[in-house]
């Protein structure tokens, strides 16, 4: 029997204080450990985007819980996305002629949420999900036509630890 597997997502499970600055910052390489220019095209229109979410699932429910923050969706919230290529970000490929040194893409983005926002409800500070998609601009239509591929890259649980600082500041 012949097997497929499409999920190229790793799993990070990422614990986090309540109160303290979060940031994520992962560097996004092509199959030959090149980092991608996440500017992508030479236009805005043409970037990458990226998704996150955080939840707490309801109990029997795939889509249903609680979310703690989002971003890339109708309704984001919390969580700020940073690319550190753009326009100027030409091929990281040494081996490519149009290489420069000074302006090759670096694939990195940052994922932050303010110390002021980590503080999700209640006091129940485990059992939350996370995942980070990114839709390749390749395939997107423009004008608010269809989106381009969406790849889930990374999932896990998101965990707070209490900090005696923040709850009794």
């Amino acid at each position: 029997m012949a097997r497929i597997n499409f999920d190229i997502a790793k799993r990070l499970d990422i614990t986090a204080r309540l109160g303290d600055s979060f940031q994520l910052e992962l560097t996004l390489k092509d199959s030959s450990g090149i980092p991608i220019n996440l500017h992508g095209q030479a236009d805005a229109a043409n970037a990458y985007e990226f998704k996150m979410k955080i939840r707490k699932p309801q109990p029997g429910s795939v889509t249903g819980g609680t979310i703690f923050a989002e971003v890339g969706y109708l309704g984001a919230s919390k969580i700020t996305v940073t690319l550190t290529d753009d326009a100027n970000s030409t091929t990281a490929d040494t081996s490519d002629a149009s290489y420069v040194a000074s302006t090759a893409a670096t694939g990195k983005v940052t994922f932050s949420i303010s110390a002021d926002d980590m503080a999700p409800a209640g006091s129940n500070l485990s059992g939350y999900l996370y995942d980070i998609q990114y839709v390749d601009p390749v395939n997107k239509i423009p004008l608010g036509g269809s989106i381009g591929t969406e790849k889930t890259i990374l999932h896990g649980n998101f965990n707070f630890i209490d900090d005696i600082s923040y709850r009794f500041s």
